[in-house]
């Protein structure tokens, strides 16, 4: 029998916030690093969307290369290129 896998502690920026998501006030901390740390978890999380949508961008631009007609044509002469140099 396995065990549950935790739950994740890393949420998707894009997904709607709940009112758990609030950073908890430590001990000890000062408000106004509390504050620096949350608006630096919410520039990273606009980054991290910035960044998705970016390598979805480049899969969709890669998926589209792969598929033209000048791949394909050219096909046969990356073939033999890759054969001419040790099939690297």
């Amino acid at each position: 029998m396995t065990e549950p896998s935790p739950p994740s502690l890393i949420r998707d920026p894009a997904a709607p916030a709940h009112s758990g998501d609030a950073v908890p006030p430590q001990a000890g901390a000062p408000p106004g690093q509390i504050a620096r740390m949350a608006a630096d978890i919410r520039t990273r999380d606009a980054e991290l969307v910035a960044l998705r949508r970016a390598l979805r961008q480049s899969e969709a631009d890669l998926d589209a290369l792969r598929h033209s007609t000048s791949w394909r044509i050219t096909a046969p002469l990356r073939a033999l290129v890759r054969a001419l140099r040790g099939g690297r």
